[in-house]
């Protein structure tokens, strides 16, 4: 008799335990006291390679040899005595299977009255990459939206600069006619010269963070503006050993060689800093329309790209610097070493001409610099 009530139970739960077979989410139903696995539908038994009933539900979901100590059992069974139909919701990572999920547990009368565990886990890693990959679109744009308005700034306080400058220029050169090697004040204005020229350089380095400078462009090959600078920096640091990489039919670019030609120098001059004794810098260029994504989070528009990288194998930077690298003002070096300008201007510089820049780094891992610019190219290759 027994028997045959057993097999009409198995047989009443057939269409129900063939409705959870069918759910691609995991269900794993456990007993409280036990922790013994009583099902697993075909979902979970793929993703865990095994039927694993009988076996205990801690040793097979997340190979350990005892009880989770976040077990939620006892909340379960006290839950279930005031509200029934009220999960407990929470997510984790699987140790196994290394997928996120969000899981719900809930207690329920399994076969013969028997107090029982149902766990409903859902997949949801693609979910939480999606989640990641929009915050870091969001904290770039942010980043760039910043570097804009900074970059407007310090624009304007360049022109008003200079426009003083001129004036103080003027008026030194009115002295000068009148003064000789032998006047006394002959060097105090020789000074103010000078001073003048540094004052200079500095406000072409504010000019070069505000994105909305003119530029003269013109169709360019990377490779040639590359290659001069490395020769022209190979030359007077004879620790660097350089390694090239270039691409042989490098697409060409429409660029303001003077800008470019400074923001290479800037970032050889970079790399060779980071590297105290010596070491390799690597310059690689090359051809490539990045996807969606990458546009979509560096706010350039889809297409064919020129890309230049410089890599050291330096000291590298901790993700603090590594976050305010392009801030204008933000110097690693120390007081009145630096001006915090080299990097922001350079960022500036590529923005301007409707690219980006992205850097790598870690500390003792190096450093590596990827300049983004749009290719020039004919309207019938960019049809194809």
């Amino acid at each position: 008799m027994s028997d045959r009530l057993t097999c009409e139970a198995a047989t009443e739960n057939m269409p129900f335990l063939a409705v959870l077979d069918a759910i691609d989410v995991h269900v794993c139903v456990t007993d409280f006291e036990t922790h013994d696995i009583l099902f697993m539908n075909r979902k979970m038994r793929m993703d865990f390679r095994a039927d694993a009933a009988g076996r205990k539900c801690y040793a097979v979901i997340r190979r350990q040899k005892a009880p989770c100590p976040d077990c939620n059992n006892r909340a379960l069974m006290a839950k279930s005595l005031l509200s029934p139909d009220d999960p407990i919701e929470w997510e984790s990572v699987n140790p196994v299977t290394g997928k996120h999920y969000i899981h719900f547990g809930r207690a329920i009368r399994w076969r013969h009255g028997q107090m029982a565990r149902l766990h409903v886990s859902t997949n949801i890693t693609r979910l939480k990459e999606h989640e990641r990959e929009w915050r870091t679109i969001q904290n770039q744009l942010l980043h760039s939206r910043k570097m804009e308005a900074v970059g407007t700034l310090a624009g304007g306080i360049a022109h008003e600069f200079n426009n003083l400058m001129m004036v103080i220029q003027g008026r030194t050169s009115l002295m000068m006619m009148n003064v000789d090697a032998s006047h006394p004040h002959f060097e105090h204005l020789k000074g103010i010269e000078s001073c003048l020229d540094a004052a200079k350089d500095l406000t072409n380095q504010l000019l070069g963070v505000y994105s909305g400078r003119k530029a003269k462009v013109a169709s360019t090959c990377l490779n040639d503006i590359v290659d001069e600078c490395a020769q022209i920096f190979g030359g007077t640091r004879k620790k660097i050993h350089i390694r090239k990489k270039y691409e042989r039919n490098l697409w060409k670019t429409r660029v303001d060689r003077k800008m470019i030609r400074q923001v290479i120098l800037n970032l050889y001059i970079n790399a060779w800093q980071a590297m105290f004794d010596g070491g390799e810098l690597t310059i690689t260029t090359e051809n490539l329309s990045p996807d969606e994504t990458f546009c979509l989070s560096h706010d350039i528009r889809k297409g064919p790209f020129v890309m230049c990288s410089v890599g050291d194998n330096g000291i590298g930077m901790d993700p603090p610097t590594l976050a305010r690298i392009f801030d204008p003002f933000f110097t690693t070096k120390g007081v009145g070493r630096g001006t915090g300008l080299g990097l922001a201007a350079v960022h500036g510089i590529i923005r301007s001409h409707h690219g980006t820049i992205t850097v790598k780094s870690g500390c003792g891992c190096g450093t590596r610099f990827s300049i983004y610019l749009p290719a020039d190219l004919p309207a019938a290759h960019l049809s194809d």
